[in-house]
């Protein structure tokens, strides 16, 4: 896996590595990150390659939509650091092409939420259908943030991991059976 949102970078990732992470650069309609996500693969096709597509999401699920919005307003807009913000995005943008300063100022309130990462803010049916939509526009795995890590990853798992598997985009974990070690072979 590697990261790269420059033309150079997206060239490297395309070419050579078998899943590629990236940051959806249109947040506003998942239309514009389906066409940076067809580009990529079309740019591995190109290469004689297929590519996966890996991005980072934040969760804020709450039992009701409002409780979820609230929380992500108070932890971002109300006890948020906006200024370092300002600071990693300043350096963010010296040091990649990935998003031009235009779309790293619209994206500030993300990188305070999840580094950036793309919002699923809501009901656990909610995030469900969402993680559905990154699916079907041919995102294939993310990697997951949350405030409070620890309780939230219970939450998940509880609430949203059986919503995935019902809509068939995780399958059930099962354990592995354990087996009895071999008896060792005596050398004749």
């Amino acid at each position: 896996m590697n990261a790269g949102g420059s033309p150079a970078a997206q060239d490297f990732t395309t070419r050579y590595c078998d899943m590629n992470f990236v940051i959806l650069k249109d947040r506003t309609f998942l239309e514009g990150a389906q066409k940076q996500i067809a580009h990529l693969k079309s740019m591995a096709r190109s290469h004689g390659r297929e590519t996966r597509i890996w991005i980072h999401v934040y969760v804020v699920c709450r039992g009701t939509e409002k409780e979820a919005k609230d929380y992500l307003h108070r932890y971002v807009y109300e006890q948020g650091d906006w200024e370092a913000a300002g600071n990693l995005l300043r350096i963010f943008g010296l040091q990649t092409e990935t998003l031009d300063n235009k779309t790293l100022e619209s994206h500030k309130a993300h990188f305070i939420a999840g580094h950036g990462g793309y919002p699923l803010v809501g009901t656990a049916e909610q995030i469900a259908a969402e993680l559905c939509k990154l699916a079907d526009i041919g995102v294939d795995g993310c990697l997951i943030s949350w405030v409070d890590y620890k309780s939230e990853l219970k939450q998940w798992n509880a609430e949203v991991l059986p919503l995935l598997e019902q809509a068939g985009l995780r399958q059930p974990f099962r354990p592995a059976k354990k087996t009895k070690p071999k008896a060792p072979v005596e050398a004749k």
